[in-house]
């Protein structure tokens, strides 16, 4: 199941970013919206100097030092990818890997959580594209692309579900 969530992850952010944009070197169709700030951000950034604290982005500011927690490009991919530097090309952004990432785990948190909840696989299945179709989570990735990571507040559902379960099954 995990295989086929990730198909329907790649064909859903190949839709969303278009064909020729779903390269991580493409960034022409980053050049609109909030999309803009999240590339310059992750661009001084990228081309910038390790620098403490983390996340300092000494270029980026308008002579005001900047730092990537009060922007909305992502830090945990920022620098996973910045220490992955030395391989990746000039020219690269992580944001189509980052469209990827959320659509499938947003899926897949979905999918856990109901089959939790109803011990039905196909029920299951079925029901948790209905938390990828939600308008407003797809409508979020055409200007904040951040903003969809609605899978951190499945995550923490999931696990207060599983905990409640757990306990259940201590107290019987």
């Amino acid at each position: 199941i995990i295989l086929l969530y990730i198909f329907l992850s790649t064909i859903l952010t190949i839709f969303i970013v278009g064909p020729e944009n779903f390269n991580p070197i493409k960034e022409n169709w980053l050049y609109k919206n909030d999309r803009a700030h999240d590339l310059i951000v992750w661009k001084y950034f990228y081309n910038d100097n390790w620098s403490f604290p983390l996340g300092l982005n000494k270029n980026f500011g308008l002579g005001v030092s900047n730092s990537l927690a009060f922007s909305t490009c992502p830090p945990l991919l920022a620098f996973i990818f910045k220490i992955l530097k030395p391989v990746l090309p000039n020219n690269f952004n992580f944001f189509s890997i980052l469209i990827f990432i959320n659509i499938f785990l947003q899926v897949w948190f979905a999918y856990l959580i109901i089959f939790k909840l109803t011990n039905n696989k196909l029920f299951s299945f079925i029901s948790s594209f209905l938390f990828i179709l939600i308008p407003i989570f797809l409508y979020k990735f055409s200007y904040h692309l951040s903003l969809t990571a609605h899978w951190i507040i499945l995550s923490y559902f999931y696990v207060v579900i599983s905990e409640k379960e757990l306990k259940k099954r201590k107290n019987s």
